[in-house]
């Protein structure tokens, strides 16, 4: 119980799973904007997740499509943000005692 009365720590949260979504952007052509930049936003937010939930790994998504400018972009020269985790040695990461 708290001054203002009693609260509950449960709460509810409504989700669909599976869902697709396609969206268009217009943004300024004065090449400040490149392609490699927007997917760097996009793939921070693929792996960190979006919305109030991304503490508990909710919220993330996978970018299946990307067309700039009228032409579709090979998703497969963006490497995902991160490190890669045969870069770095186990014992690196040991914590002390």
């Amino acid at each position: 119980m708290t001054y203002q009365g009693p609260r509950s720590s449960i709460k509810y949260i409504d989700y669909i799973e599976d869902p697709r979504f396609e969206f268009h952007l217009k943004i300024l052509n004065d090449g400040v904007i490149q392609p490699v930049y927007f997917m760097a936003v996009l793939n921070y937010g693929s792996i960190h997740g979006m919305g109030a939930e991304r503490s508990q790994d909710w919220g993330r998504y996978e970018v299946v499509r990307l067309i700039w400018n009228r032409k579709k972009i090979d998703l497969s020269e963006f490497q995902p943000i991160g490190p890669d985790d045969s870069e770095f040695d186990d014992e690196e990461w040991e914590t002390e005692k």
